[in-house]
């Protein structure tokens, strides 16, 4: 299964548990990983670290300055995206003081919401 919001599918997954039907996440995942069979990602919170990294740069980061940022998630429920944003936020305060993220739009896999948010 591939969850895109953690809470709701817990109740689920507990009982294919009971039943003795392993269950495996792939990229996103539940909120107790605990009775999966199996969960296959990449390291959320390294990608959104390297996020920050790769926006300063193409920004061109230099120290002394202050930039605004506004950053794009999509969905917000997933672990997968709340895991990016925590690596990237995490990223941004330990080597960027003068980057400031003034907001966040969640696309919620749709294109046109973020471009919605952030033109508001």
């Amino acid at each position: 299964m591939i969850p895109t919001d953690p809470k709701p599918l817990q109740p689920s997954e507990v009982k294919a548990k009971a039943l003795k039907i392993p269950e495996i996440t792939v990229d996103t995942t539940v909120v107790y990983e605990g009775p999966l069979a199996a969960f296959i990602t990449g390291d959320n919170v390294d990608g959104g670290k390297k996020g920050a990294d790769a926006m300063a740069t193409a920004i061109h980061n230099k120290s002394g300055s202050t930039y605004q940022v506004v950053v794009g998630s999509s969905p917000a429920t997933t672990t997968t995206g709340i895991r990016r944003m925590q690596g990237f936020e995490n990223q941004i305060e330990a080597k960027y003081p003068g980057i400031d993220i003034v907001d966040k739009a969640c696309s919620q896999s749709k294109p046109e919401i973020p471009h919605t948010n952030v033109n508001n």
